[in-house]
Order: C-alpha cells, then sequence, then structure tokens
C-alpha cells in the first residue's frame, strides 16, 4: 500500500509545494528599494573589486612582459685543451686529449639541447598560466563594467 501523498493529484502537488515557498516570497510591489546607504556601499565594494582586479590585471600583464624578456642561460661549455700545455704531450696523448675534448663537446652539446628544450617548455606553460590570468581579470573586468556603470547612472 503507496503512503498517501503518493496517491495525490498532480495539482495537489502543485499546491502543496506553492504553499510551502509562498511565505518566502515577496512580489515586486511589496519590495522596498535599497537605502541610498546600501547603494553607497554596494557600489564603493564593487569598485574596491574592479581595482584588485585591475592590479592584478596589472602585475600578470607585467608578469609576461618579464617571462618574454628573459633569456636562456646555457651552462658553460667544456674547456679546450691549452695548447702551450699539449705541446709539452707527445702526439698520441695530444691526439687522446683532443678526442676526450670532442666527446665531452658533443655530450654537452646534447645536454644543452635537451637543456633549452626544457626551458622553452617551461617558459611556455608559464606563459600560458599567465595569460589565462590575464584573460580571466580581463573577463572579470567586463563583467563587473555594467554594474558599475548602472552605481554611477544610480549615484
Amino acid at each position: 500500500m503507496a503512503p498517501p501523498l503518493v496517491r495525490c493529484p498532480p495539482l495537489a502537488w502543485l499546491l502543496l509545494v506553492s504553499v510551502l515557498l509562498l511565505p518566502g516570497c515577496s512580489p515586486w510591489w511589496q519590495r522596498q528599494p535599497a537605502s541610498p546607504d546600501k547603494l553607497q556601499q554596494q557600489c564603493k565594494a564593487l569598485d574596491r573589486e574592479r581595482q584588485s582586479l585591475d592590479q592584478q590585471r596589472q602585475a600578470d600583464a607585467q608578469g609576461l612582459a618579464a617571462i618574454a624578456a628573459e633569456v636562456y642561460q646555457p651552462s658553460p661549455a667544456p674547456k679546450a685543451p691549452d695548447p702551450d700545455v699539449a705541446s709539452r704531450y707527445s702526439q698520441l696523448d695530444q691526439q687522446l686529449d683532443d678526442e676526450r675534448y670532442n666527446a665531452e663537446l658533443d655530450a654537452w652539446r646534447l645536454r644543452e639541447q635537451q637543456r633549452r628544450q626544457r626551458w622553452l617548455e617551461g617558459q611556455n606553460e608559464r606563459r600560458q598560466r599567465v595569460q589565462q590570468r590575464l584573460n580571466e581579470h580581463r573577463l572579470g573586468l567586463d563583467a563587473l563594467e555594467p554594474r558599475l556603470k548602472a552605481c554611477r547612472d544610480r549615484g
């Protein structure tokens, strides 16, 4: 056997819900307009929010400029054998030093290429994050502007 409320026709449900919700609702003609002090406080709060968003936007714009100004700094390359010192060695030792140097130079170039690639990827990620924040701040400012204009028009 189903509970009695389940058997109610849809109109009864609608009536029940409207009676429960009605005390919290007031028609538009009974609503009191906000006091001038309250409107002024709201406008000041909106203006503070706009200033905060604008400061954050400026900081992000400076951050983008700083990222763009950064220059990759390579690590120091291996030092070539000193010719004055090498002249004291035998021809075979000089060849071995040259081979060792060339192997170190090739390994450094490979490491440096990988390091530079990671740096570029990191720069791109940072730039994208800052650009995303900058876009969010701009959207926030754009959304806030109509409300600020309405405040100015009322005041």
